[in-house]
């Protein structure tokens, strides 16, 4: 299970260019409380999300935002775009699994084939904060339901 820890690289690129990073984990990701690799609901996660930006809007107010998601993260990232929430200027969307998760796909991550970056796929296999792939995705198929997925889908096809 991914955080915004394994992110750090990404995070400080943007901040030498002197751009600022908020990072939200996920509810059973990274330093997060709750049931490890259970991140709760899709409506929870975007409701987290839109909080964080009104935090970072409250903190900074006025400057450009862009909103930055990958796998999970996209998935919340597009549902909070889709909801119109927040003043966003550019949206990201890496690795974004909107027709759900696939055998291939559980079995690719369980075999750690999740990227081809050595830094990375070691920072993963150290991490402190992860947690079984498998349970992880028995939760991610229940927030990346058909019906969500679906959503997702038809959301962006609107915008």
């Amino acid at each position: 299970g991914e955080h915004s820890g394994l992110y750090h690289r990404f995070a400080n690129s943007l901040n030498a260019q002197g751009i600022g990073v908020w990072a939200l984990d996920a509810i059973g990701h990274g330093l997060s409380d709750g049931e490890r690799g259970n991140p709760g609901s899709m409506a929870y996660l975007r409701t987290n999300a839109e909080r964080l930006t009104g935090i970072a809007q409250r903190e900074d107010p006025g400057l450009p935002m862009a909103l930055v998601g990958h796998s999970m993260g996209a998935m919340t990232a597009a549902a909070v775009v889709i909801a119109g929430a927040g003043p966003f200027r550019g949206v990201v969307l890496g690795g974004m699994p909107v027709e759900g998760i696939s055998q291939e796909q559980e079995r690719q991550a369980e075999q750690g084939v999740m990227s081809l970056d050595p830094f990375y796929l070691d920072e993963l296999e150290f991490d402190p904060l992860k947690f079984d792939a498998s349970m992880a995705f028995v939760h991610l198929r229940s927030v990346l339901s058909a019906p969500v997925c679906e959503q997702i889908q038809a959301g962006l096809l609107e915008l």
